[in-house]
Protein backbone atom coordinates (compact mmCIF):
# COMPACT_ATOMS: atom_id res chain seq x y z
CA UNK A 1 0.00 0.00 0.00
CA UNK A 2 2.90 2.06 0.88
CA UNK A 3 4.51 1.83 -2.51
CA UNK A 4 1.50 2.49 -4.54
CA UNK A 5 0.85 5.66 -2.53
CA UNK A 6 4.99 6.57 -3.31
CA UNK A 7 4.65 5.91 -6.74
CA UNK A 8 1.02 7.97 -6.82
CA UNK A 9 3.29 11.09 -5.31
CA UNK A 10 6.07 11.07 -7.78
CA UNK A 11 3.85 10.39 -10.64
CA UNK A 12 2.26 13.11 -9.19
CA UNK A 13 5.06 15.28 -8.71
CA UNK A 14 6.09 14.78 -12.12
CA UNK A 15 3.24 15.04 -13.73
CA UNK A 16 3.04 18.63 -12.64
CA UNK A 17 6.57 19.78 -13.89
CA UNK A 18 6.36 18.33 -16.86
CA UNK A 19 7.77 20.43 -20.59
CA UNK A 20 4.66 22.40 -21.95
CA UNK A 21 5.88 24.12 -24.91
CA UNK A 22 3.30 26.94 -23.90
CA UNK A 23 5.06 27.72 -21.12
CA UNK A 24 8.74 28.77 -23.53
CA UNK A 25 9.18 31.75 -23.29
CA UNK A 26 11.11 33.97 -26.24
CA UNK A 27 10.54 37.55 -24.81
CA UNK A 28 13.64 39.28 -26.42
CA UNK A 29 14.98 42.49 -25.23
CA UNK A 30 17.12 44.87 -26.99
CA UNK A 31 18.87 47.97 -24.87
CA UNK A 32 21.08 50.98 -25.09
CA UNK A 33 24.62 50.52 -24.73
CA UNK A 34 28.30 50.73 -26.28
CA UNK A 35 27.24 47.96 -28.85
CA UNK A 36 25.28 50.33 -30.51
CA UNK A 37 26.72 51.67 -33.98
CA UNK A 38 26.23 55.92 -34.41
CA UNK A 39 26.64 57.05 -37.86
CA UNK A 40 26.70 61.19 -37.94
CA UNK A 41 27.90 63.78 -40.20
CA UNK A 42 30.94 63.96 -37.50
CA UNK A 43 31.53 60.03 -37.62
CA UNK A 44 30.89 59.53 -41.56
CA UNK A 45 32.28 55.87 -41.05
CA UNK A 46 30.21 55.28 -37.66
CA UNK A 47 31.88 55.01 -33.85
CA UNK A 48 30.81 52.98 -30.73
CA UNK A 49 28.65 54.64 -28.96
CA UNK A 50 30.12 55.46 -25.23
CA UNK A 51 28.30 55.91 -21.86
CA UNK A 52 27.35 58.91 -21.01
CA UNK A 53 25.60 60.58 -17.81
CA UNK A 54 21.79 61.62 -18.10
CA UNK A 55 22.55 65.19 -18.39
CA UNK A 56 19.40 66.37 -18.00
CA UNK A 57 18.81 64.32 -14.08
CA UNK A 58 15.94 62.63 -16.73
CA UNK A 59 14.30 59.42 -15.39
CA UNK A 60 15.95 56.65 -16.71
CA UNK A 61 14.70 53.31 -18.20
CA UNK A 62 15.73 50.34 -16.22
CA UNK A 63 18.41 48.42 -17.12
CA UNK A 64 18.81 50.51 -20.89
CA UNK A 65 22.06 52.94 -20.40
CA UNK A 66 22.11 56.80 -21.35
CA UNK A 67 24.60 56.76 -24.47
CA UNK A 68 25.69 59.15 -27.06
CA UNK A 69 28.33 61.87 -25.36
CA UNK A 70 27.09 64.58 -27.79
CA UNK A 71 30.10 66.66 -26.50
CA UNK A 72 28.35 70.41 -26.68
CA UNK A 73 27.45 69.51 -30.43
CA UNK A 74 24.27 70.52 -32.65
CA UNK A 75 24.42 67.20 -34.59
CA UNK A 76 21.97 64.31 -35.78
CA UNK A 77 22.75 60.93 -35.09
CA UNK A 78 21.73 57.47 -36.49
CA UNK A 79 22.10 54.10 -35.16
CA UNK A 80 20.38 51.04 -36.99
CA UNK A 81 19.80 48.26 -34.82
CA UNK A 82 19.20 44.58 -35.54
CA UNK A 83 17.35 42.10 -34.00
CA UNK A 84 15.75 38.43 -34.59
CA UNK A 85 12.59 37.38 -33.31
CA UNK A 86 12.14 33.36 -32.94
CA UNK A 87 8.49 33.83 -33.07
CA UNK A 88 5.70 36.00 -33.69
CA UNK A 89 5.28 38.77 -30.64
CA UNK A 90 2.15 39.35 -29.09
CA UNK A 91 3.22 42.72 -27.98
CA UNK A 92 6.27 44.95 -28.85
CA UNK A 93 6.94 47.93 -26.69
CA UNK A 94 9.47 50.13 -27.19
CA UNK A 95 10.36 52.42 -24.56
CA UNK A 96 12.74 55.87 -25.51
CA UNK A 97 14.10 58.74 -23.44
CA UNK A 98 16.64 61.62 -25.69
CA UNK A 99 17.69 64.72 -25.26
CA UNK A 100 16.88 67.08 -27.32
CA UNK A 101 14.53 64.77 -30.28
CA UNK A 102 14.46 61.97 -32.10
CA UNK A 103 12.69 60.11 -34.98
CA UNK A 104 12.23 55.99 -34.31
CA UNK A 105 10.78 53.18 -36.68
CA UNK A 106 10.87 49.80 -36.78
CA UNK A 107 11.62 48.09 -40.28
CA UNK A 108 10.68 51.18 -41.82
CA UNK A 109 7.55 51.47 -40.71
CA UNK A 110 5.49 54.54 -39.68
CA UNK A 111 8.10 56.76 -37.93
CA UNK A 112 7.53 57.89 -34.15
CA UNK A 113 8.55 61.19 -33.25
CA UNK A 114 10.40 61.20 -29.74
CA UNK A 115 10.21 64.60 -27.80
CA UNK A 116 13.35 65.70 -25.64
CA UNK A 117 13.15 65.40 -21.72
CA UNK A 118 10.14 62.29 -20.59
CA UNK A 119 10.25 58.63 -21.21
CA UNK A 120 8.25 57.54 -24.14
CA UNK A 121 6.52 54.56 -24.80
CA UNK A 122 5.52 52.94 -28.49
CA UNK A 123 3.79 50.21 -29.21
CA UNK A 124 5.56 48.81 -32.36
CA UNK A 125 3.88 45.39 -32.25
CA UNK A 126 2.46 45.48 -35.79
CA UNK A 127 5.70 46.86 -37.35
CA UNK A 128 7.67 43.75 -35.94
CA UNK A 129 7.75 40.42 -37.89
CA UNK A 130 9.09 37.46 -37.94
CA UNK A 131 12.84 36.93 -38.41
CA UNK A 132 15.04 39.47 -38.33
CA UNK A 133 13.57 43.59 -37.56
CA UNK A 134 15.30 46.79 -37.57
CA UNK A 135 15.34 49.69 -35.18
CA UNK A 136 16.18 53.09 -36.34
CA UNK A 137 16.81 55.93 -34.08
CA UNK A 138 17.93 59.55 -35.74
CA UNK A 139 18.40 61.64 -32.81
CA UNK A 140 19.03 64.98 -32.82
CA UNK A 141 21.06 67.26 -30.31
CA UNK A 142 19.86 71.03 -30.48
CA UNK A 143 21.75 72.86 -28.05
CA UNK A 144 24.36 71.62 -24.80
CA UNK A 145 25.39 67.87 -23.93
CA UNK A 146 22.96 65.10 -25.47
CA UNK A 147 22.00 61.47 -25.32
CA UNK A 148 19.16 58.85 -25.49
CA UNK A 149 18.52 55.66 -24.09
CA UNK A 150 15.95 52.61 -25.04
CA UNK A 151 14.47 49.54 -24.17
CA UNK A 152 12.86 47.46 -27.29
CA UNK A 153 10.68 44.29 -25.13
CA UNK A 154 9.04 42.07 -27.57
CA UNK A 155 6.59 39.75 -25.66
CA UNK A 156 6.50 36.03 -27.18
CA UNK A 157 5.47 32.99 -26.10
CA UNK A 158 5.48 29.62 -28.14
CA UNK A 159 1.86 27.71 -28.41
Amino acid sequence: MISVFLVLLITLFYSQSCFSPTQIDFTSYVTSGTYDWLVSDNYPYGTWASLTSNTEGLISIPEAPFIWDSSDCVCTITITRPFFLPVIPSKVDLYILVDDYAIVNINGKCSYYVPGGITVLFDMTSYAQLGLNELKIVATNLYGPGGLAYKLIAFSKLV
